[in-house]
Order: C-alpha cells, then sequence, then structure tokens
C-alpha cells in the first residue's frame, strides 16, 4: 500500500510538471522565463528512490533553484535581462556612497513590505540619468518581495500598458485581458513614467489605473526621468502619485555605460592578449 502511495504521488507529480511545462514553455516576446524551470517553478531530475524501485529512476520534481518556485504567483513579465532580479544581484556600492538614501528606502521596503502596504505607500524612482538602475532597482525589489512575502507582481512599461488598453478596446470584452493583472496584482512596477506620447486620453487611462490601485490599496513602484512635479499630466495624476508614493531620487550616475565601457574593456583584453 505504502509503494502505491509513492507511485502515485511521483506519478501525479510529474504529470503536473508537465502539464506547467506545456503551459508556459518559451516565452517569445521578450519576457523573462526561467532557464531552469522553463517558468513552471519546478526542476525535474530523474532519481532512484531505492524502497520504490532500486534500479529505475523516476521523475521528481522540486521548487526550482533559480525562481524557488514562485510560478503559482504566475510571471512578473520582467524584461528578460532582468530574469533573475532580486536584491541579491543589486550593488549599491556602485555609486560610491552616492546612494545612501535611496538603499535605505529599497531596503526597507522589500524586507518591511506589509507595513509600507498597510499604509498604502510605494515608491517613485527617478533621475535624469538614463542608465542609472533605476529598473533594475525595482526588479530586484519586486523580485525578493514576491519571494519572502508571496505577492503577485507585474512589471509593464507605460508605453505598453497603453498599448494594453488598446488592445483590449479592439478584443472585445469576451477576450482575457492582461489589464486585469495591472489593475489587481499586489506590486505593479510601472516603468518609465513620462516617456508616453501626452494626450487626453493617456491621462485618462492613467488615472484609472492608479485611482483603482490606490483605492484598493494594491502597491505601485514607479521609474521616471524626473520628478513627480515635473510630470505633464493631469494634476488628479500628480497628487494621488503624491500621497500613494515615497518619492527616491537615484544618483545621477550612468551605471550602464559604466559597466559597458568595463565590459568593452575587459573584452579587448581578452581578444587581444589571444
Amino acid at each position: 500500500m505504502q509503494q502505491n502511495r509513492k507511485q502515485n504521488t511521483i506519478r501525479k507529480m510529474t504529470r503536473n510538471t508537465s502539464q506547467a511545462q506545456m503551459k508556459f514553455g518559451n516565452d517569445s516576446d521578450g519576457k523573462a522565463v526561467c532557464k531552469i524551470c522553463r517558468g513552471t517553478g519546478y526542476a525535474v531530475e530523474d532519481i532512484v528512490i531505492p524502497e520504490y524501485d532500486p534500479v529505475t529512476p523516476v521523475a521528481m520534481g522540486s521548487p526550482c533553484p533559480i525562481c524557488k518556485g514562485r510560478a503559482d504567483l504566475g510571471e512578473p513579465g520582467f524584461p528578460r535581462i532582468f530574469s533573475e532580479a532580486d536584491m541579491t544581484k543589486f550593488d549599491f556600492n556602485a555609486y560610491g556612497g552616492a546612494a545612501g538614501l535611496v538603499e535605505q528606502i529599497a531596503l526597507s521596503f522589500w524586507q518591511n513590505f506589509p507595513k509600507w502596504e498597510a499604509r498604502n505607500k510605494g515608491l517613485y524612482i527617478w533621475s535624469k540619468t538614463k542608465g542609472s538602475g533605476k529598473s533594475f532597482l525595482a526588479c530586484c525589489m519586486a523580485g525578493s518581495i514576491q519571494l519572502k512575502h508571496r505577492k503577485t507582481v507585474k512589471f509593464v512599461s507605460m508605453v505598453e500598458y497603453l498599448q494594453a488598453v488598446k488592445e483590449t478596446f479592439k478584443q472585445g470584452p469576451e477576450v482575457p485581458s492582461r489589464i486585469w493583472g495591472f489593475m489587481n496584482c499586489d506590486l505593479l512596477i510601472l516603468d518609465d513614467l513620462g516617456s508616453e506620447k501626452q494626450s487626453e486620453w493617456a491621462d485618462q487611462e492613467l488615472f484609472r489605473l492608479i485611482d483603482r490601485r490606490m483605492c484598493e490599496g494594491k502597491l505601485l513602484i514607479i521609474t521616471s526621468n524626473m520628478p513627480i512635479d515635473s510630470l505633464k499630466c493631469d494634476g488628479r495624476i500628480s497628487e494621488r502619485l503624491t500621497k500613494v508614493c515615497i518619492e527616491a531620487a537615484m544618483p545621477e550616475i550612468s551605471i550602464r555605460r559604466k559597466q559597458a565601457k568595463e565590459e568593452n574593456s575587459k573584452f579587448l583584453e581578452e581578444i587581444l592578449g589571444a
């Protein structure tokens, strides 16, 4: 009887893992898919279980060592280059001591997320310098929050969000909409606010998103190249952002440019020294 229970458990685990693999598969739109479990949340290995069969290996699933079994929380949709983002990957030392305050805020936000959530306070991360690490920091915080606090997380750029709204209008109400996820996830990263083409319709949809999340107590991490007061948008939007977000200014240092120069120098040393 014990053998039968083990066999049924193994079959069920293998079947569920296979179904998950079929459901998620490879991602073709540039979004992050775990290289180990392909988004299923489980790594499958062939293991010999002596008390079941001392010779024949069986497929066993265990939480993925990379995404640590977060498949049940859904795919956050991070850009592929940030697919494994969490706070262990972010290096505040790269700013040469200039990121003291934003480091304190970021650490508090992800470590004490329930306290921020209880007060309905998110983050507005900005700097004028492109490549300063705003989006990467947002993804790192969100990735750690998802794992530590078991929260649903979504990432979308402002331009992509407006495009998704347009697609919803075209498809009609009978087609599942991505907008629902952006409206209702526990934590939404709204990336590059202020980069969208300004219009009354864009303001209307942005206000609808922020107001809905504010009323439902759903937090935001927003990144932008300008402070809230400089946004060229409906005043109701900036008022709500001021209410639900703590502004955190990143150092005006392009980490992306710095890393690119280091990578290029390292490449030349390797290729010319070969």
